[in-house]
Order: structure tokens, then C-alpha cells, then sequence
């Protein structure tokens, strides 16, 4: 993973947040990156099929990969570290 693609995680107010080394497995200092995962093969299908189709398609086909199921990996440990919250801050849950 690269360095670039780790954020910095704030408080409510704005500030940055520390790591608590109480919790040495996990790193509140950055914020969780969401990975999704998804079998290589399924992956090359989706890829080639998306090539052939025209741009209106491929945007709503992309919006529904976007709404998937992801979870939170710790951007240092790169272990995961549990669901991901929604933009409200709810763990997100399965329809």
C-alpha cells in the first residue's frame, strides 16, 4: 500500500487524533482504507465486459460497485479492523 493513500483521522473538532497506546494493534491516528474484496476471476469478467459498453452504462455499473459491502483495514497493520460506518457513522449493515 502506498504511503499517499493514508489520511490522517481528526477529532469532532477538527484536530488531528493521537494513536492510544493502549491499542497497539491498531492505529487511530489514520484513518481505516476500505478494501473490497472480490475473487480475481469475477474481477476479469467485470473488467472485460465493461470495456465493450458505452459510457452511460459503465457509470451506473460503477455506481452499484461503489455501494458494496467494505470493510475497514488498518492502513498500517493492514489488518482489519471491522465494518465500515456509513457517512453517518453507523456501521453499515446488509440488506
Amino acid at each position: 500500500m502506498a504511503d499517499d493513500e493514508k489520511k490522517r483521522a481528526h477529532t469532532e473538532d477538527g484536530k488531528f487524533k493521537a494513536d492510544n497506546p493502549d491499542t497497539p494493534d491498531i492505529n487511530e491516528a489514520y484513518q481505516p482504507v476500505k478494501y473490497y474484496l472480490m475473487q480475481e476471476n469475477l474481477a476479469n469478467i467485470i473488467l472485460q465486459k465493461l470495456a465493450g459498453l458505452p459510457y452511460a452504462e459503465v457509470s451506473d455499473m460503477l455506481t452499484g460497485f461503489r455501494s458494496m459491502q467494505h470493510v475497514e483495514v488498518d492502513p498500517v497493520t493492514k489488518t482489519i479492523i471491522g465494518k465500515a460506518k456509513d457517512d453517518t457513522g453507523k456501521a453499515e449493515t446488509k440488506d
